[in-house]
């Protein structure tokens, strides 16, 4: 009897240590798992709009065309010939920027209410190389769990940083900006002169080679 009294007691013991433990881990991995589906619905929100946005740097046109539904007259075409040489694209920024601010505060919370992305901070792009160019955002934000940690002040919060990179490929606006610069190399008989340069540079190779 006494042994059975004994083994009972050590349960109870173990039954208050084990479930308490037991009971936070498996709410902590629930939050956690909530949090984690929040973040990867932001990435694909970033990746989205990344992707909207360069290809609208790469195709002026595809704004307007998206807008009205219908195919512009020639004449009315808004293609911006020689863009690259401004390095800016405001426009394009600013909706992007709109258009993340917009898409992440209609977000819901997930299973749990309190876990809405907060001090959101998004930085917009358009890195114009004039050879190639790319439009990238990076965002940081922060998820509060509704947990606190035992002896901890305020409540178990994740700070998170996301960046993403999209090229802007515009065939046809790098071949029109190419024709562009050699162009006036022949009108100002620079292509001329770096031709004579090369050609002294090939012979005295070749003379040192032999």
């Amino acid at each position: 009897m006494r042994q059975k009294k004994r083994e009972s007691g050590t349960v109870i013991v173990e039954a208050t240590i084990v479930f308490p433990v037991m009971f936070f881990v498996i709410f902590l991995l629930i939050y956690l798992g909530n949090a984690y589906m929040q973040r990867c619905r932001i990435e694909a929100i970033v990746h989205e709009v990344a992707m909207d946005a360069a290809a609208y740097c790469a195709s002026p046109m595809l704004a307007d065309l998206e807008r009205s539904g219908t195919i512009t007259p020639y004449r009315n075409l808004n293609i911006k010939p020689y863009r690259y040489f401004s390095a800016s694209a405001g426009e394009i920024e600013s909706w992007a920027r709109n258009r993340l601010n917009e898409k992440v505060n209609g977000l819901s919370t997930g299973l749990f209410s309190g876990m809405k992305p907060r001090h959101w901070e998004c930085n917009v792009k358009f890195n114009n190389k004039f050879i190639y160019s790319t439009f990238r955002i990076n965002v940081r934000y922060e998820i509060t769990m509704p947990i606190r940690l035992l002896g901890a002040s305020n409540a178990l919060a994740l700070r998170i940083a996301f960046h993403t990179e999209m090229p802007v490929t515009d065939s046809a606006e790098f071949m029109r900006n190419v024709n562009m610069v050699e162009y006036y190399l022949e009108v100002t008989g620079a292509k001329e002169a770096i031709g004579k340069f090369i050609g002294k540079v090939t012979t005295a190779v070749k003379n040192w080679w032999n």
